[in-house]
Protein backbone atom coordinates (compact mmCIF):
# COMPACT_ATOMS: atom_id res chain seq x y z
CA UNK A 1 0.00 0.00 0.00
CA UNK A 2 1.34 3.42 -0.87
CA UNK A 3 0.23 7.00 -1.23
CA UNK A 4 0.98 8.76 -4.52
CA UNK A 5 0.88 12.54 -5.03
CA UNK A 6 1.22 13.64 -8.65
CA UNK A 7 1.63 17.15 -9.98
CA UNK A 8 1.99 17.61 -13.74
CA UNK A 9 1.94 21.42 -13.68
CA UNK A 10 4.17 22.42 -16.61
CA UNK A 11 4.95 25.80 -15.03
CA UNK A 12 6.92 24.20 -12.18
CA UNK A 13 10.31 24.28 -13.89
CA UNK A 14 12.50 26.32 -11.52
CA UNK A 15 14.83 25.05 -8.82
CA UNK A 16 13.07 25.21 -5.47
CA UNK A 17 9.55 24.85 -6.86
CA UNK A 18 7.35 22.82 -4.51
CA UNK A 19 5.67 20.09 -6.53
CA UNK A 20 3.75 18.31 -3.77
CA UNK A 21 3.08 18.93 -0.11
CA UNK A 22 1.71 17.12 2.91
CA UNK A 23 0.26 19.60 5.41
CA UNK A 24 -0.45 18.62 9.00
CA UNK A 25 -2.50 21.19 10.90
CA UNK A 26 -4.20 21.58 14.25
CA UNK A 27 -5.09 24.22 16.80
CA UNK A 28 -3.95 24.99 20.28
CA UNK A 29 -5.99 27.05 22.70
CA UNK A 30 -5.20 29.68 25.30
CA UNK A 31 -8.51 30.40 26.97
CA UNK A 32 -10.93 31.38 24.20
CA UNK A 33 -8.13 32.22 21.74
CA UNK A 34 -6.91 29.64 19.24
CA UNK A 35 -3.95 29.54 16.90
CA UNK A 36 -3.20 27.32 13.95
CA UNK A 37 -0.34 24.87 14.28
CA UNK A 38 1.11 23.53 11.04
CA UNK A 39 3.98 21.36 9.83
CA UNK A 40 4.78 20.42 6.23
CA UNK A 41 6.63 17.80 4.21
CA UNK A 42 7.60 19.17 0.81
CA UNK A 43 8.51 17.53 -2.49
CA UNK A 44 10.86 20.05 -4.13
CA UNK A 45 12.34 20.35 -7.61
CA UNK A 46 16.07 20.71 -7.00
CA UNK A 47 17.44 21.79 -10.40
CA UNK A 48 15.62 23.92 -12.97
CA UNK A 49 14.35 22.32 -16.18
CA UNK A 50 15.05 18.78 -17.35
CA UNK A 51 15.34 15.78 -15.03
CA UNK A 52 16.99 17.69 -12.21
CA UNK A 53 16.04 15.31 -9.44
CA UNK A 54 13.98 15.90 -6.34
CA UNK A 55 14.57 16.99 -2.77
CA UNK A 56 12.53 16.43 0.37
CA UNK A 57 11.96 19.35 2.75
CA UNK A 58 10.61 19.48 6.30
CA UNK A 59 9.02 22.72 7.52
CA UNK A 60 7.95 23.72 11.02
CA UNK A 61 6.24 26.73 12.49
CA UNK A 62 7.00 29.20 15.27
CA UNK A 63 4.36 31.30 16.99
CA UNK A 64 1.66 31.10 14.33
CA UNK A 65 3.93 32.23 11.51
CA UNK A 66 4.11 30.55 8.09
CA UNK A 67 5.99 27.24 8.31
CA UNK A 68 9.67 27.54 7.37
CA UNK A 69 11.80 24.75 5.93
CA UNK A 70 14.43 23.68 8.46
CA UNK A 71 15.71 20.39 7.05
CA UNK A 72 16.26 19.06 3.54
CA UNK A 73 17.37 15.79 2.00
CA UNK A 74 18.69 16.64 -1.45
CA UNK A 75 18.76 14.56 -4.64
CA UNK A 76 22.14 13.03 -3.68
CA UNK A 77 20.97 12.00 -0.20
CA UNK A 78 22.92 14.78 1.53
CA UNK A 79 21.12 16.27 4.53
CA UNK A 80 20.98 19.95 5.42
CA UNK A 81 19.69 21.32 8.72
CA UNK A 82 19.31 25.09 8.56
CA UNK A 83 20.39 25.06 4.91
CA UNK A 84 18.75 24.01 1.66
CA UNK A 85 22.17 23.44 0.07
CA UNK A 86 24.08 20.78 2.03
CA UNK A 87 27.58 19.80 0.91
CA UNK A 88 28.80 23.40 0.67
CA UNK A 89 32.37 22.14 0.29
CA UNK A 90 31.44 20.30 -2.89
CA UNK A 91 32.39 16.72 -2.03
CA UNK A 92 31.84 14.22 -4.86
CA UNK A 93 28.73 12.14 -5.45
CA UNK A 94 30.28 9.15 -3.66
CA UNK A 95 30.26 11.11 -0.37
CA UNK A 96 27.36 11.55 2.04
CA UNK A 97 27.26 14.90 3.86
CA UNK A 98 25.35 16.20 6.88
CA UNK A 99 25.44 20.02 6.98
CA UNK A 100 24.29 22.20 9.88
CA UNK A 101 23.97 25.97 9.42
CA UNK A 102 23.27 28.62 12.04
CA UNK A 103 20.08 30.67 11.84
CA UNK A 104 21.64 34.12 11.54
CA UNK A 105 24.86 36.13 11.46
CA UNK A 106 26.95 35.50 14.55
CA UNK A 107 25.14 32.23 15.25
CA UNK A 108 26.78 28.85 15.57
CA UNK A 109 26.02 25.26 14.64
CA UNK A 110 26.17 22.62 17.36
CA UNK A 111 26.23 18.84 17.19
CA UNK A 112 25.05 17.70 20.61
CA UNK A 113 25.43 14.11 21.81
CA UNK A 114 23.53 13.49 25.04
CA UNK A 115 24.31 10.31 26.96
CA UNK A 116 23.05 8.94 30.25
CA UNK A 117 26.34 7.89 31.84
CA UNK A 118 26.36 7.65 35.61
CA UNK A 119 29.82 6.41 36.58
CA UNK A 120 33.40 7.54 36.01
CA UNK A 121 34.47 6.39 32.54
CA UNK A 122 30.97 5.84 31.13
CA UNK A 123 30.72 6.75 27.44
CA UNK A 124 28.24 9.56 26.82
CA UNK A 125 28.96 10.23 23.15
CA UNK A 126 31.01 8.58 20.41
CA UNK A 127 32.02 9.53 16.88
CA UNK A 128 33.12 6.40 14.99
CA UNK A 129 35.03 6.35 11.72
CA UNK A 130 34.19 3.07 10.00
CA UNK A 131 35.30 1.10 6.98
CA UNK A 132 32.39 -0.28 4.97
CA UNK A 133 32.93 -4.00 5.63
CA UNK A 134 34.25 -3.84 9.22
CA UNK A 135 32.56 -3.76 12.62
CA UNK A 136 35.54 -2.29 14.52
CA UNK A 137 36.06 1.47 14.00
CA UNK A 138 39.20 2.60 12.19
CA UNK A 139 39.28 5.43 14.70
CA UNK A 140 36.95 6.94 17.28
CA UNK A 141 36.51 10.02 19.46
CA UNK A 142 34.73 9.28 22.72
CA UNK A 143 33.26 11.61 25.31
CA UNK A 144 33.58 10.06 28.77
CA UNK A 145 31.94 11.02 32.01
CA UNK A 146 34.21 11.81 34.96
CA UNK A 147 32.86 11.86 38.51
CA UNK A 148 29.96 14.28 37.97
CA UNK A 149 27.56 15.42 35.26
CA UNK A 150 29.62 18.60 34.73
CA UNK A 151 33.09 17.10 34.24
CA UNK A 152 34.29 14.86 31.45
CA UNK A 153 37.24 13.71 29.38
CA UNK A 154 38.02 12.81 25.79
CA UNK A 155 39.46 9.58 24.43
CA UNK A 156 40.99 9.20 20.95
CA UNK A 157 41.10 5.61 19.69
CA UNK A 158 42.79 4.02 16.69
CA UNK A 159 42.48 0.41 15.51
CA UNK A 160 40.21 -0.43 18.43
CA UNK A 161 42.52 0.81 21.20
CA UNK A 162 42.88 4.11 23.01
CA UNK A 163 45.88 6.11 21.80
CA UNK A 164 45.42 9.48 23.52
CA UNK A 165 43.35 10.99 26.32
CA UNK A 166 42.58 14.50 27.54
CA UNK A 167 41.53 14.33 31.18
CA UNK A 168 39.00 16.44 33.07
CA UNK A 169 41.92 18.58 34.33
CA UNK A 170 43.26 19.17 30.80
CA UNK A 171 46.23 16.81 31.12
CA UNK A 172 47.16 14.97 27.91
CA UNK A 173 48.28 11.37 27.90
CA UNK A 174 49.66 9.59 24.83
CA UNK A 175 49.81 5.88 25.47
CA UNK A 176 48.55 6.40 29.03
CA UNK A 177 45.05 6.98 30.41
CA UNK A 178 46.01 8.64 33.71
CA UNK A 179 48.52 11.44 33.03
CA UNK A 180 47.26 13.19 36.16
CA UNK A 181 48.83 10.43 38.23
CA UNK A 182 52.37 11.45 37.28
CA UNK A 183 54.65 14.00 38.96
CA UNK A 184 52.88 17.34 39.31
CA UNK A 185 55.85 19.14 37.70
CA UNK A 186 55.52 17.15 34.49
CA UNK A 187 52.05 15.75 33.90
CA UNK A 188 50.52 18.28 31.49
CA UNK A 189 51.79 16.03 28.69
CA UNK A 190 52.77 12.43 29.41
CA UNK A 191 54.06 10.12 26.67
CA UNK A 192 54.32 6.45 27.56
CA UNK A 193 54.99 3.16 25.79
CA UNK A 194 56.49 -0.23 26.58
CA UNK A 195 59.33 0.29 24.11
CA UNK A 196 61.48 3.17 22.93
CA UNK A 197 59.64 6.45 23.60
CA UNK A 198 60.38 9.94 22.41
CA UNK A 199 59.23 13.28 21.07
CA UNK A 200 60.68 14.66 17.85
CA UNK A 201 60.94 18.34 16.93
CA UNK A 202 61.65 18.60 13.20
CA UNK A 203 62.41 21.98 11.64
CA UNK A 204 63.57 23.18 8.26
CA UNK A 205 67.23 22.81 7.33
CA UNK A 206 67.82 26.55 7.78
CA UNK A 207 65.52 26.96 10.82
CA UNK A 208 65.71 26.19 14.52
CA UNK A 209 63.95 23.64 16.69
CA UNK A 210 63.26 24.97 20.19
CA UNK A 211 61.90 24.06 23.58
CA UNK A 212 61.16 27.25 25.55
CA UNK A 213 60.69 27.75 29.29
CA UNK A 214 58.84 30.88 30.39
CA UNK A 215 56.69 32.41 33.08
CA UNK A 216 54.73 34.83 30.86
CA UNK A 217 53.53 35.39 27.32
CA UNK A 218 55.45 38.48 26.21
CA UNK A 219 59.04 39.66 25.98
CA UNK A 220 61.74 37.73 27.81
CA UNK A 221 59.09 36.30 30.16
CA UNK A 222 58.15 33.96 27.32
CA UNK A 223 61.66 32.46 27.10
CA UNK A 224 63.45 32.60 30.47
CA UNK A 225 65.28 29.50 29.34
CA UNK A 226 65.41 27.40 26.21
CA UNK A 227 66.90 24.38 24.54
CA UNK A 228 67.48 25.07 20.87
CA UNK A 229 69.07 23.36 17.96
Amino acid sequence: TYLTLRNYDSTLVDAGDVQNMIRMTGRYWSGATSQLVETRILSIKQISNGNGGSALGFATQTGGATPVEHMRIDKDGDVGIGTTSPNQDGFGASTKVLSLKANSSGGESVLELIGLGNADGDQVGVVNFMSQAETTPLAAIKGLRHTSDTSGKLSFDVAGSEAMRITEAGYVGIGVTNPGGYNSHGRNLVVNSSGNTGISIISGSSSSGSLLFGDGTGGTAAYRGKIEY
